[in-house]
């Protein structure tokens, strides 16, 4: 990983396991929505092999705002996937997919 040595951050499941195609391919679902946003195939796949690889700077990082339905099936609906219950069984699966 690329930056100081006082650089560090959380990888949280969604970010694992889905891509902004998740999000956006047949219209936005609102319930993969989340900050930071989706990314790219290719930057999921660059985040399994970063914590692959074991570098210190990387953490596991969950979600643990839940928002009621009516908040996030909105026009604007709130950022957030709510995981905190199932972090660690989404985490295996990540790894067992990857």
């Amino acid at each position: 990983a690329e930056g100081g040595p006082n650089l560090a951050g959380t990888i949280t499941p969604q970010h694992l396991l889905a891509n902004r195609n998740a999000l956006l391919a047949g219209g936005i679902r609102p319930h993969l929505y989340c900050l930071p946003i989706l990314k790219t195939e290719e930057d999921r796949r660059a985040l399994l092999d970063a914590l692959r690889t074991g570098c210190p700077r990387l953490f596991l990082g969950t979600d643990s705002a839940p928002h009621a339905i009516g908040r996030k099936e909105t026009g604007c609906g709130c950022a957030g996937i709510f995981n905190a219950n199932a972090a660690l069984e989404l985490y295996a699966e990540a790894f067992e997919e990857a």
